[in-house]
């Protein structure tokens, strides 16, 4: 299917705002559209008239026989929209009501201008947008003051002052912390930074975040590499050092669902002969590994290490103790 003549418009608005392949913002002859467009001539010429309809000025520079828009032109800041094709707004639109069945309070407050200004290229007509649902379940509420706060801290590169609540060890800390990101995951916001009081990267939820204030302080930056490290090293959102591999073997019937699933960039699987599907995956701390073990029930198997299997065959006997008590 060809290019739209709004997408097209588009696609010529780039190219002359420098957003094309080279970047350059400079006039572009007829023929360096056509190729880098690659299109016809008359192709291009209607597409200019498309951006002239809008509004927009685009002169031709006689001497460098090419044709440019005035990258400080009032219309042409004013004509965000332009920059995007029909499919990219659908798309932008279509991440909104995602956002808004996640979070609803922070989609409505942070993002409301931004789908009314979607909404208005595409016009009203939703129907696409509505054949995309998304179940929030097991999600936890995230505070709508701490999450502005925090990620205007983050982006700022300013220090902030929490109070935190560990809930393992029911325990509340003071501490003075640099954000570095901010990370949904499962249904839960977490702010990765690193806490000044235990000289290291740590992750907070945001939940669990009683109390800050943002302080005069810069932020200390820590490395793009080493934040990657820091959430992708072990199982789960939990950070540290691997300490082990979980051996898991889940049976026949099961192992059509798990070999298709992603637990850990590094794990590695393999079907059995009897029709079981082994995976190995690294890990540190086991409780958020032992969460996902034990909702499969007598459909998994761990295998190894021996101190895990252990602890998720403690934890099965205490369930089977609960119900056998009375």
């Amino acid at each position: 299917m060809g290019m739209s003549n709004t997408d097209r418009a588009v696609q010529l608005f780039r190219e002359l705002m420098g957003r094309g392949p080279d970047r350059a913002l400079q006039p572009r002859s007829m023929k360096g559209l056509c190729r880098s467009m690659d299109c016809s001539r008359a192709t291009v010429k209607r597409a200019l008239e498309n951006l002239r309809e809008t509004g927009h000025d685009i002169p031709f520079h006689a001497e460098t026989n090419g044709y440019y828009i005035e990258a400080s032109s009032e219309h042409a800041m004013q004509a965000i929209p332009m920059q995007f094709s029909g499919a990219e707004l659908r798309a932008l639109l279509a991440m909104h009501e995602l956002l808004s069945r996640l979070e609803p309070d922070l989609s409505d407050r942070f993002t409301a201008p931004v789908k009314e200004l979607v909404e208005r290229e595409l016009g009203r007509d939703r129907t696409q947008v509505d054949r995309i649902r998304i179940l929030g379940i097991g999600s936890r509420d995230t505070p709508e003051d701490t999450f502005e706060t925090l990620a205007e801290a983050t982006m700022e590169r300013r220090r902030v002052n929490i109070t935190y609540h560990a809930r393992g060890k029911d325990q509340q800390t003071r501490r003075d912390v640099s954000p570095q990101r901010l990370v949904s995951y499962r249904g839960a916001w977490y702010l990765d930074a690193w806490c000044h009081m235990r000289e290291d990267l740590r992750m907070f939820s945001l939940d669990c975040i009683l109390d800050y204030s943002v302080l005069e302080e810069a932020a200390t930056d820590v490395d793009d590499e080493q934040l990657d490290d820091h959430v992708k090293s072990t199982y789960g959102i939990f950070p540290g050092a691997v300490t082990g591999t979980a051996v898991l073997r889940f049976n026949p019937h099961r192992a059509r669902w798990v070999e298709s699933e992603l637990w850990h960039p590094e794990q590695k699987g393999q079907r059995l002969e009897d029709g079981s599907y082994q995976l190995e995956v690294p890990y540190g701390r086991s409780e958020e590994l032992m969460m996902d073990i034990l909702k499969y029930g007598p459909d998994v198997e761990v295998i190894g290490p021996p101190e895990l299997r252990e602890l998720v065959a403690a934890r099965l006997r205490e369930a089977s103790g609960s119900y056998s008590a009375g």
